[in-house]
């Protein structure tokens, strides 16, 4: 090799990395290290609220011969732990946390050529579709079986908070909110 290629394809090699490092196309962004990070407050915090008793009897479920029940973590053969995460975030469309900080604080450049190379899960997965599909899956259940769950609804209390109530430590006054999530089978692949 020249030392004019080599010149040229050092020149090209520092190039693509500083456009990549300028634009934050990286697999570990900065903003993830805690000492980069930034804290964004929001006005109302919402959280759901636990109900063990409900949680364990799980969803509430419709079959394709029409029967009603529950299925929950004893039924999954599940730890309450996972089942938790889907009952109360995937159920009502909340993705891992990962997915959400994955595009946060990216300048409109770098956001838009994300979206050119792949779509932002924190929006195009289709959660209701998976909780439907773990649920049969886990019973080993297939279409046309008369077992086949073609509904499934979460019911759970969420408490809200103003961001006056968490400054001043006021926890005990809150707004709870039911919110029922049904899930059906028609998206599932």
């Amino acid at each position: 090799m020249t030392r004019n290629a080599t010149n040229k394809l050092l020149i090209a090699f520092h190039a693509a990395v500083l456009g990549a490092i300028f634009l934050r196309i990286d697999y570990f962004p900065l903003t993830w290290v805690p000492m980069y990070s930034q804290f964004h407050g929001i006005e109302d915090l919402t959280l759901p609220v636990g109900d063990m008793p409900r949680m364990k009897r799980g969803y509430s479920v419709t079959t394709a011969s029409g029967t009603t029940g529950f299925v929950g973590p004893k039924e999954l053969n599940m730890p309450n732990a996972n089942f938790r995460r889907i009952y109360y975030e995937r159920s009502y469309g909340v993705g891992p946390p990962k997915y959400r900080r994955e595009r946060a604080s990216l300048n409109p450049l770098s956001n838009w050529l994300y979206d050119q190379l792949y779509p932002d899960p924190a929006i195009y997965i289709d959660w209701e579709a998976r909780v439907m599909d773990t649920l049969n899956r886990s019973l080993e259940l297939k279409r046309g079986d008369a077992g086949y769950i073609v509904r499934a609804e979460a019911v759970s209390d969420f408490a809200t908070f103003t961001r006056e109530q968490r400054r001043q430590g006021q926890l005990d006054n809150y707004k709870m909110t039911r919110r029922n999530a049904v899930l059906t089978a028609e998206n599932i692949r």
